[in-house]
């Protein structure tokens, strides 16, 4: 950690949470949050802008695409998920609604816009990937032959976090991957059956084989694990 990334740190905390108790526990670090190395040795590194790490009390600054003039709202943006929640709710938009009337108190109209669009950008689009779970069978549909790495990637980066830790907090990932392949095998069977006997546009026959080989050549066995018959969540 830089004396000027946490002197930065320090004269936010003070300038926009004066009430955040908690802060001189908390560190800022400059650099992505975390990396992993998949099966095949291939490393991978999380991409966010900023990432609010709340059981080490640290917040970590990863510039990217944003640059650095851009560092200051990433920083409140963290800061803001360390005195609320993880998510981008009501309450979030919230507080940092407030962090941007602050610092238009403060004449920093710049910094106040940034946090606003921010805001903005938060309430009008809703996000909410919600479980991984859920998001795998329409990823195995529209990608037939990605292997369960390869989708573990995706997720990673689309929920901010390394695979490892996607995998702790979601640990029946590959089963559900696995069950979603099935499904969609046995859907695509059922469908290339129909075409042959009744008959069809030539190249819906070639689509739906085209997506059925993709999906039975992807091999993802792993030695001494039986696939889950649990429901999903």
């Amino acid at each position: 950690m830089s004396a000027s990334l946490d002197a930065t740190f320090r004269a936010l905390c003070r300038d926009f949470f004066p009430r955040w108790r908690d802060s001189g526990a908390w560190t800022i670090v400059e650099g992505p949050h975390g990396q992993w190395v998949d099966t095949q040795g291939n490393t991978y590194t999380t991409t966010e802008s900023g990432y609010c790490a709340r059981t080490t009390k640290t917040i970590f600054l990863n510039y990217g695409q944003h640059g650095r003039q851009h560092g200051r709202a990433i920083i409140i943006h963290e800061i803001v998920h360390a005195v609320t929640s993880g998510a981008h709710g009501k309450q979030f938009c919230a507080r940092l609604r407030q962090a941007a009337q602050r610092a238009s108190d403060l004449g920093d109209l710049t910094l106040s816009a940034q946090l606003r669009e921010e805001a903005d950008a938060y309430e009008s689009t809703a996000i909410n990937l919600g479980s991984p779970y859920r998001r795998i069978p329409k990823i195995v549909c529209e990608n037939p032959g990605a292997t369960f790495e390869q989708i573990l990637t995706y997720l990673a980066n689309e929920y901010g976090e390394t695979a490892p830790a996607l995998v702790a907090r979601y640990p029946r990932l590959r089963t559900v991957y696995q069950r979603a392949r099935r499904q969609a095998i046995t859907t695509l069977r059922y469908q290339r059956k129909r075409l042959r006997i009744h008959g069809g546009v030539d190249n819906m026959l070639t689509y739906v084989e085209e997506r059925l080989r993709l999906l039975e050549a992807v091999r993802d066995d792993v030695p001494g694990q039986q696939e889950s018959r649990t429901e999903e969540d």
